[in-house]
């Protein structure tokens, strides 16, 4: 059937709804080349025509056409009311699984809905005659083929931008001629609220245009001045309402127009501001808009437009698990209490047509008022959801989230429509909504952005604006920090910390800031966090990222019951560290229920990672884990066993060392370093003492690159100018860097390394080699390298020279635990080798001699081959060798040079899983649950042996004050008996000496 066919076919037509609705569809679909429905009787169905619905919503207790994820379509007679059609589609959408598109047609016109989750509505109308155009056509087939091309949010978002960065003008432009920052902030936010009321017919048509374009005509001297004086003149009648030449203004006020002035603006500002109102500002995206705008305004923004704000997904992702899973299935709950009751309602409809059922006082009538009553009951609940966002911004979150309560409200609405006829207004409002910021240019921007979405959602379900004023001020939005409060104390007149009072509210929600634990100081300033740490040092560890503040205090509102539940986008570190203690509180006093670990992420520029959490009480019985069913959810957010409890083990303790931190140029080029070694010193002191071999992760992963580092270790700024050239090249580098330095003790020896590696050098020591991994690799590769040899801050070394340790490092076991254990990095997501986590925990086989040797044997060939293959292929990279190992996993071709590393690897694989006991054909899965209870029974065994130890020492103590204690009076005994004889020699002698002299006497 050509187009002209089918039109001259239907336009006759005025059948009833279904006589030729069905037909007529599938006429459609043989025109746009897309499949019939087919029958809709079995469950597994995706796609058909009458699709099973709740009575309750539906007279008919069905949708006409249904495709999954497509579409829910209506039909009507010909001149049939569509409007009642899309109350039934919206009433009963949940019931067909909330499709992206709700269509509602006769067979004369097709009204397309979106009804993309959280996004603003669109209407696409098609006419019969529009199928007489192909690109009509093109359209129409993308309602099967790609639905999702009828998402607003993606041509909104470039709308917005642009809108925006029009407005960047007029900001720069004022600033530029020396208008106040501040002032022009304000005046720009009455601009953007006109421009929006201009378009929305808020405002009588074109006022605010033919206003600029007025003035645009007057001479360039007396522009300023007239544009001063129309503008002013406007914003006064918004303030109080009134009259201007082109009809009535509405009293707008809400604090937007408090201050009702403009400014003295030029002719090139007026073409600025007036070729930001030809664009569509009814289409603008709020949930973009506000942090577009507000790095305009706020002067730290430094003016850059920017392109970062929080997607759509992200925030939806929090509320949809955190907000709106609980009240929808309230929602749900409640319609299946009340279908028996609709289905009754239809019965006694049917039954009582002409008799009067439906009477004042007839049953049907109690029916039906006994089940609007619930219905309503329900949307007054609803007025009463409080949300609070603690890290607002600009108000991205509590818009998306206002919208998505409007829409569930509209739900209600359109059943209570369904059953009673009775047109329901809403009643959910801005006030609802709570919020806390500390930037003021974002919290005014905040409240403009409820109320700009809050009149979008009313003007596109075509309800009139009643409001006067049409803005209220939001007392519910605070300008204030979120987390700490500072208050004088009356005694010592001193400023006190204490944690920031939060307002009560059923649900937390929000992407507080991203700042790490190790720049903190730095952005917030040492007495801030000071504050942080003593306020809140017995919860959240000094060494926690900023974000987990939020979580915490969301923790204790909860465990308190002043919140049901919390949501947040955080950094994706809140996992591991010391943010990782947080977690760990929640899961202490409730439980984690929805997460994502590892996110894509924009902020300020920088590609980043994040993770997504929500938490309550213990309550919430589900558990999903990047989009997936699973049992539980860690403090890792992982599931399963947690492998990062895992404790430190002590027969692994001081062996792997991150390298040392440079802080400055210190590495050489081998050729300077080959002449510098054969330099002589008038000291008489040799370069070797100061010069090494040096490697960075590179080095490991790709070629050698011959580089070496000037070390003067701990030595004095007198003994390192025994080494002339080497301190040279240092003080002519490094030193003006160094002396540019934050920290006072990199200045004053500027001639060292920022960190001496004094621990490494002494655990490699007497060592021939040791072994080095770079820390952030998508490939765990470990090498070998001289042991004098200096790694990077970027590189792991292992100080032990044995082919065992280097076989068993590289084996599946400890793969699979370092990869679960490591931390993703930036946006490649490339884990992360963290001692503490990935080594020293991790539990080394215990072989006998026998299976040591063959383990070391193994390892041995591994590394032999490698080299063969990097020496044969001067091109060639260990990356690269990995890579393709990783492919010879799945393709197993023999004559691939890489197939050999794979056997090798394999072989040691087996090798090292015999000695520990456990088949070659465990999963991964069961792997690293034996290596957590193995580290648990050596961290037990380790505790025990500490306890006996400790025992046996103060048992010696004991012994050993108990024999000093004998010896003591041994010693006294002895000395009391020496002052005995000695009192006694002397009372002889005194004797001796008396008798004589009697005798001399006689």
């Amino acid at each position: 059937m050509t187009p002209e066919e089918f039109v001259a076919l239907y336009k006759p037509l005025a059948a009833s709804e279904r006589a030729s609705a069905q037909t007529w569809f599938n006429d459609l679909c043989d025109l746009l080349d897309v499949a019939r429905p087919i029958s809709l009787k079995s469950s597994a169905a995706d796609y058909g025509f009458e699709k099973h619905v709740s009575k309750l919503a539906g007279e008919a207790g069905f949708v006409d056409v249904w495709k999954r994820d497509a579409f829910g379509w209506e039909f009507k007679r010909k001149g049939g009311s569509l409007s009642k059609a899309l109350t039934q589609v919206t009433a009963y959408r949940n019931d067909i699984d909330n499709p992206p598109l709700l269509i509602v047609s006769d067979i004369n016109k097709i009204e397309i809905h979106t009804n993309f989750t959280g996004t603003q509505k669109v209407v696409e109308i098609f006419e019969l005659d529009d199928l007489l155009i192909d690109k009509v056509r093109l359209r129409l087939k993308q309602i099967w083929e790609n639905p999702y091309s009828f998402d607003p949010s993606i041509k909104r978002a470039d709308l917005t931008t642009g809108a925006v960065k029009n407005l960047m003008a007029v900001s720069e432009l004022l600033k530029h001629e020396g208008q106040d920052p501040d002032y022009v902030a304000h005046f720009l936010v009455r601009c953007v609220f006109t421009l929006f009321a201009e378009r929305t017919e808020i405002l009588p048509h074109r006022v605010f245009t033919l206003m600029l374009s007025s003035a645009e005509s007057l001479p360039a001297e007396q522009v300023p001045a007239a544009f001063r004086d129309m503008c002013g003149q406007l914003f006064r009648l918004m303030q109080t309402g009134g009259i201007s030449l082109l009809g009535p203004i509405p009293h707008i006020n809400g604090g937007v127009f408090t201050d009702p002035t403009a400014p003295l603006m030029g002719v090139e500002g007026v073409r600025s501001l007036k070729t930001a109102a030809t664009q569509d500002w009814s289409l603008l995206e709020p949930s973009i808009f506000g942090t577009l705008f507000e790095n305009i305004i706020d002067p730290d923004k430094r003016g850059d437009a920017g392109i970062h704000y929080t997607p759509i997904q992200d925030i939806l992702d929090v509320l949809l698990p955190t907000v709106m899973q609980p009240l929808r299935d309230e929602w749900r709950a409640l319609r299946l209490t009340l279908e028996p009751l609709g289905e009754e309602i239809q019965q006694a409809r049917t039954a009582g047509a002409g008799a009067g059922l439906f009477a004042a006082g007839a049953l049907g009538e109690a029916l039906v008022e006994e089940a609007v009553g619930k219905l309503k009951a329900f949307q007054q609940r609803l007025t009463r959801v409080t949300a609070l966002d603690a890290a607002m911004g600009s108000g991205n979150f509590l818009f998306v989230l206002q919208r998505l309560l409007l829409d569930l409200e509209a739900e209600v609405r359109a059943t209570i429509r369904s059953l009673s006829g009775e047109d329901v207004p809403p009643a959910i409002l801005p006030h609802q909504f709570l919020g806390i910021e500390v930037n003021p240019y974002a919290h005014e921007i905040a409240s403009m952005v409820l109320w700009i979405g809050y009149l979008q959602w009313m003007r596109q379900h075509g309800l009139k604006l009643t409001r006067s004023p049409v803005l209220e001020a939001l007392p519910g939005l605070e300008n204030r920090d979120a987390i700490l409060n500072f208050r004088t104390d009356p005694a010592t007149g001193e400023q006190v910390a204490e944690s920031a009072p939060w307002p009560k509210a059923e649900f937390v929600i929000g992407n507080p800031p991203f700042i790490g634990d190790k720049a903190m100081r730095r952005a917030l300033g040492d007495g801030y966090v000071e504050a942080l740490h003593n306020v809140f040092g017995g919860a959240v560890p000094a060494n926690a990222d900023f974000v987990t503040y939020w979580l915490e205090k969301a923790r204790v509102a909860i465990k308190q019951g002043a919140t049901e539940r919390a949501g947040f986008v955080t950094t994706q570190s809140i996992r591991t560290g010391g943010s990782r203690k947080v977690l760990e509180n929640i899961l202490d006093t409730g439980g984690i229920f929805m997460a994502w670990q590892n996110r894509p992420w924009t902020s300020d520029g920088a590609a980043v990672r994040v993770s997504i959490l929500a938490f309550d009480k213990g309550q919430e019985s589900s558990r999903t884990l990047d989009g997936q069913a699973v049992p539980n959810i860690t403090a890792s957010l992982t599931t399963g066993e947690d492998t990062r409890a895992a404790l430190p083990l002590r027969e692994n303790d001081k062996l792997a060392f991150q390298g040392p931190v440079k802080i400055g140029k210190f590495e050489i080029s081998g050729a300077d370093a080959r002449t510098w070694l054969t330099a002589s010193n008038s000291s008489g002191k040799a370069n070797s003492d100061v010069i090494k071999p040096w490697i960075n992760g590179k080095d490991i992963t790709d070629r050698p690159l011959d580089r070496w580092i000037v070390d003067f270790d701990m030595r004095s700024e007198a003994e390192a100018k025994d080494y002339r050239l080497p301190f040279d090249y240092v003080e002519t580098e490094v030193k003006p860097e160094r002396l540019r330095n934050n920290r006072e003790g990199r200045r004053k020896v500027w001639w060292r390394l920022g960190e001496t590696g004094a621990a490494l050098k002494a655990a490699t020591a007497g060592l021939s080699r040791i072994l080095v991994t770079p820390r952030v690799s998508r490939y765990r590769i470990w090498a070998w390298v001289p042991a004098d040899t200096l790694p990077d801050s970027r590189v792991l070394a292992v100080a032990r020279d044995d082919d065992f340790t280097f076989g068993v490092l590289h084996s599946r076991a400890h793969e699979v635990w370092s990869l679960a254990n490591s931390k993703p990095h930036g946006v490649g997501n490339d884990p992360t080798y963290v001692a503490e986590s990935c080594f020293q925990p991790f539990p080394f086989p215990v072989p006998d001699a026998v299976q040591r040797a063959n383990i070391g044997k193994l390892a041995k060939h591994l590394n032999a081959e490698r080299e063969r293959l990097l020496a044969a292929d001067k091109t060639l990279t260990m990356r690269e060798l990995y890579q393709r190992i990783g492919e010879q996993k799945k393709e197993r071709n023999r004559g691939a040079t890489a197939y050999q590393i794979l056997l090798a690897h394999e072989d040691l694989d087996a090798a090292v899983l015999e000695v520990y006991g456990w088949p070659v054909a465990i999963t991964d899965t069961d792997l690293l649950t034996n290596l957590l209870k193995l580290n648990a029974e050596r961290a037990a065994a380790e505790k025990l042996e500490q306890e006996q130890e400790a025992l046996a020492a103060t048992a010696e103590r004991a012994a050993g004050r108990e024999t000093a204690k004998a010896a003591r009076a041994v010693i006294r005994n002895a000395e009391k008996a020496a002052t005995r004889e000695a009192k006694r020699a002397t009372s002889r002698k005194s004797q001796k000496v008396s008798k004589e002299a009697r005798g001399t006497e006689s």
